[in-house]
């Protein structure tokens, strides 16, 4: 299911940007909760280099595991439930 194929909500660069955001998570602590290497994440928010399914399946595991839902087709459509803990 992470990953998503085009069905509205699909993790993009600016949804994972809201994502951590939402989180305050650096791009290295997505990284690391992701098993990712740090700039990985960095190209892949930046637009500069897409990721492969695997990839993008573990960047949105680690954000949903920490409590970001996704829905719908905005940046506006994330919501954070059940946070765990903070920074």
């Amino acid at each position: 299911r992470a990953g998503r194929g085009d069905d509205g909500d699909m993790l993009t660069p600016s949804r994972c940007r809201a994502a951590r955001a939402l989180l305050h998570w650096t791009r290295e602590r997505l990284a690391q909760e992701s098993g990712l290497d740090a700039g990985r994440v960095t190209t892949f928010e930046l637009e500069r280099e897409p990721l492969d399914a695997t990839a993008l399946a573990a960047l949105t595991g680690a954000l949903e595991a920490a409590g970001v839902r996704f829905a719908g087709t905005s940046d506006d459509d994330i919501v954070l439930h059940e946070r765990r803990e903070f920074g």
